[in-house]
């Protein structure tokens, strides 16, 4: 698909569904290419966790996905409720004579169908994963911790 051979430079933020509570950071400049795990996006943590300063979570807020039209609620809502807060695809393309259309398609069809994000938005993990790609045992500060098996040593660390 020789449709990506007029990017030069592509970069911006990602949300995989098999790591629902991390932004990833997307960097492509000529050959080399990367995605790396930033933290969490600001929907990951209860609105406790936030910033206490006013105008610091509004601009917060101004960033979520607030659902169709000026009757939404404001702020965040609970996963699977018709909003995924900051979560989203943010990704710049510069290039020389690019097939927008083309590029657009491409990456449309990365993205999940109505089917696995209707099972998706029931919850993180109620389904199959959906990118069917083992993402790692990537730290989460807002998981439970994994129950350890019967007889096996405590951790080295505490996080």
């Amino acid at each position: 698909r020789g449709l990506l051979r007029a990017v030069v430079r592509s970069k911006g933020f990602v949300w995989l569904a098999n790591c629902h509570q991390s932004i990833y950071y997307w960097s492509h400049a000529g050959h080399f290419f990367s995605m790396d795990q930033l933290g969490p996006w600001w929907a990951a943590p209860p609105p406790q966790a936030w910033p206490t300063n006013l105008a610091e979570r509004a601009r917060i807020l101004s960033d979520f996905d607030r659902g169709p039209g000026p009757g939404s609620a404001p702020g965040p809502e609970p996963v699977g409720r018709r909003s995924f807060g900051d979560r989203r695809q943010e990704i710049v393309f510069i290039g020389i004579d690019m097939d927008q259309a083309g590029i657009e398609r491409l990456l449309d069809d990365c993205l999940l169908t109505p089917a696995e994000m209707e099972a998706f938005s029931r919850g993180p993990g109620a389904g199959p994963d959906p990118a069917g790609v083992d993402a790692g045992d990537h730290w989460n500060p807002f998981a439970a911790p994994l129950p350890l098996a019967p007889g096996s040593p405590p951790p080295a660390h505490e996080i």
